[in-house]
């Protein structure tokens, strides 16, 4: 056998990442691939199994004594002996519930059919969203918390979580997650070296587990076979009924014979750790513990900063300055929503009930109360910390007047008038012709609420601002429709604007009438 055929049964490369410290936390993985048939003489297999439960802290010696096999039952709830045990529990040798499944599986008809979930307690208390294959933490930006994984078939082959929700959740609730793997390499294939694996099981403790090695013949060993039947005729009655067995009406035969030897062998390498995920030291997002922040803003001109913990006061008496370019940062993020108050000021918000009330002053920066920015959830406190600068240009007119004055500014967004227009020329259309101006498109809405002064910040800014504009309203006149109350000359080709342009004549003077 190659060197490289034993490294690959060793899977050392493979068993040194820890499973407790990756970017992702395996909560149930069952991954097999296989070729060929078990065997052939270049059969392989690799299988990768790992099973987890929460268990509460003071049950954490009594789950150490369970190994994989002990929970890799199939999920689904069970009576004994009267005593109902749910879908998710997870029972000691002793019969004692100790923990429960975080993944359960659902079989319907044969593996292939098998539906993966997370419990429902962790969607709920994390406030998740299962979209396909990904649950997103809406209160977050939709950020993506677990992964259902498949193979290029399209089986599941394991679900994922992010350490720190699931650390969050453990904390809530004062539980670890008990992780057990078991990984398994096997190869079919004629050779005289087997590393002396089939004369002694060679263990070998490395990462945390326990590695050990195995090789034996296949094919060489003697096979027993056993015939029993019964010999009464009632099968041949019109209506058959089977009574009772008796040595009189049974006869038994037996048989033994040694399978040919192929020269082949079967080499196994396994793998066995039981790992374990402590909770986080708070559950900021389940049990909603105050823990101090990490996010500081500058709030005068010789940079001096202060904690959100501190700007987090109604009473503070302090507005916070940002770049501009915050407003499209946030409205890029899934979720997000913005509201248009008067010209120079509105209301941005990532999570529902955390809406910002900020201004554009003279300087053309951001401005808003500190309190609204240090009150909202930390990940949300990081984003405008990364546009915030030292105060200039003082506060925004309407926003001094709104927030200290208490009288709202008598002006208007363009923004809000940019959607009412479109809808004001539609049933202009419709008065005068029949018909609305515009085509339907499917992106309407998506593309509106793009339409806003701050993605005009630089020259690409600008520029995809005006093609999305153009997008709304020059590329969405119905042409066909409106060269219908039009006299063209024969062969003449009238683009959408033309074609709009020379319509309006048979309604206003020339003079009165312009498009850009």
């Amino acid at each position: 056998m190659a060197e490289r055929d034993r490294e690959w049964l060793e899977m050392r490369d493979l068993t040194r990442p820890r499973l407790a410290t990756g970017t992702w936390i395996p909560l149930c993985v069952s991954a097999d691939q296989r070729s060929k048939h078990f065997g052939d003489p270049e059969f392989s297999s690799d299988y990768n199994g790992i099973r987890t439960f929460a268990v509460p802290l003071e049950h954490k010696e009594t789950a150490e004594e369970l190994d994989f096999s002990d929970v890799t039952r199939g999920h689904g709830p069970y009576v004994d002996e009267e005593k109902y045990y749910a879908t998710d529990v997870v029972l000691s040798h002793s019969e004692q519930p100790i923990g429960f499944h975080l993944v359960l599986v659902q079989s319907f008809s044969g593996d292939e059919h098998n539906e993966w979930t997370l419990n429902q307690d962790l969607v709920f208390a994390l406030c998740l969203l299962r979209e396909g294959d990904s649950w997103v933490c809406p209160l977050e930006s939709f950020v993506e918390v677990a992964q259902l994984r498949r193979d290029p078939a399209g089986n599941p082959t394991g679900i994922y979580m992010r350490p720190d929700y699931l650390r969050d959740y453990l904390a809530a609730r004062r539980m670890a997650l008990r992780i057990l793997q078991f990984r398994e390499r096997q190869a079919t294939m004629k050779t005289a070296d087997t590393f002396g694996w089939e004369e002694t099981r060679p263990m070998e403790e490395r990462d945390g587990g326990v590695f050990a090695g195995s090789a034996r013949q296949v094919g060489g060993e003697s096979v027993m076979v056993m015939r029993v039947g019964r010999t009464d005729k009632w099968a041949e009655d019109e209506l058959p009924e089977m009574g009772p067995q008796s040595d009189d009406n049974t006869v038994s035969e037996r048989s033994q014979f040694n399978r040919p030897h192929l020269g082949l062998y079967a080499i196994t390498g396994e793998f066995r750790r039981q790992e374990w995920l402590t909770p986080s030291e708070f559950s900021v997002r389940v049990r909603h513990d105050a823990v101090p922040s990490l996010v500081n803003f500058i709030i005068d001109g010789a940079g001096t900063r202060a904690s959100a913990d501190v700007l987090n006061d109604e009473d503070i008496g302090k507005w916070l300055w940002f770049k501009p370019s915050i407003i499209a940062e946030l409205l890029s993020r899934r979720g997000s929503q913005i509201s248009w108050y008067t010209f120079f000021t509105g209301g941005i918000e990532l999570t529902s009930g955390y809406s910002v009330h900020f201004g554009l002053n003279s300087k053309e920066l951001i401005v808003t109360y500190a309190r609204d920015v240090a009150r909202l959830p930390e990940p949300q406190r990081l984003i405008w910390a990364g546009f915030n600068v030292a105060p200039d240009g003082g506060l925004p007119k309407e926003l001094e007047q709104a927030q200290v004055g208490g009288e709202a500014a008598d002006t208007q967004p363009p923004e809000i008038w940019f959607e009412r227009a479109l809808v004001a020329v539609d049933q202009a259309s419709i008065n005068r012709w029949g018909w609305p101006l515009f085509r339907d498109h499917a992106s309407t809405k998506e593309i509106g609420s793009k339409i806003h002064r701050y993605r005009a910040l630089d020259d690409a800014g600008f520029l995809a601002l005006a093609k999305d504009i153009a997008r709304l309203t020059a590329d969405r006149i119905d042409t066909a429709r409106i060269q219908t109350v039009l006299t063209l000359v024969k062969d003449e080709k009238l683009g959408s604007l033309k074609s709009l342009e020379r319509a309006l004549r048979t309604i206003v003077s020339t003079s009165d009438l312009r498009l850009g």
